[in-house]
């Protein structure tokens, strides 16, 4: 008898119990839910830290590069543009490094010394071209300019040619010569056939135009629009 009620009180308790060990359960289950989110925070907040210090190095290094670019430019104005330009805050023009300016254009006046042909492609290679003579300001400025030893018997070649029709000079642009931009040595062009590229030519301290076999070497002159600068 003892037994009997001992097994129902035991049933009754163990009925009773059910609902708890399921709410138990299920706070088991929420408990480890929340784990894995944390988990899953902790392991996002550990890659976000990760990208945010890789962005912070990357916007470092970009930051220093932009003052450094920044450093060079001011100092570039400085050398090409006057102070006063600068200080009214005026726009200013330059030339790469090793071309020399004048009226909004930019000159290399070459050292070595390469055929009519390859002197264009090599203008053309550094961003211009043969020269183009149009006025006689220019062609002063590139008279006073050009190094020539006239015992080396050594000219320039600018960008004037007759190649495709003899004695009809057109430029590097395919404009054809101007007849009040013409700046050639007394007796010149002279050449026949053999002779359809342009040089400034040295002749008794007179640099004028002559013209040459295309086929020889002479140094050059390059010409480009210079930059500019804000």
């Amino acid at each position: 008898m003892t037994t009997r009620i001992s097994l129902n009180v035991l049933k009754v308790w163990m009925l009773k119990a059910i609902p708890d060990f399921t709410k138990l359960n299920d706070k088991q289950q929420q408990l480890e839910e929340l784990k894995s989110a944390h988990y899953n925070l902790t392991n996002n907040y550990s890659e976000r830290l990760g990208s945010l210090a890789t962005f912070q190095s990357q916007y470092e290094i970009l930051n220093k590069s932009h003052a450094e670019l920044l450093a060079r430019f001011r100092k570039l104005k400085s050398f090409f543009c006057s102070v006063e330009s600068l200080s009214q805050g005026k726009t200013c023009l330059v030339c790469p490094e090793g071309w020399v300016f004048f009226q909004s254009k930019c000159y290399f006046f070459s050292n070595n010394t390469l055929t009519w042909q390859s002197s264009q492609e090599q203008c053309l290679s550094m961003g211009g071209h043969l020269v183009i003579v149009e006025s006689a300001e220019e062609e002063s400025f590139l008279e006073n300019k050009t190094n020539i030893v006239i015992e080396k018997k050594s000219g320039y070649w600018i960008g004037l040619t007759d190649q495709k029709k003899e004695n009809q000079f057109v430029w590097v642009d395919n404009k054809t010569l101007d007849t009040n931009t013409r700046f050639w040595e007394p007796g010149e062009p002279g050449g026949d056939s053999k002779e359809n590229c342009v040089q400034i030519w040295a002749i008794l301290q007179q640099k004028r135009w002559h013209d040459f076999n295309c086929e020889s070497v002479a140094k050059r002159i390059c010409e480009t629009n210079a930059f500019l600068f804000l």
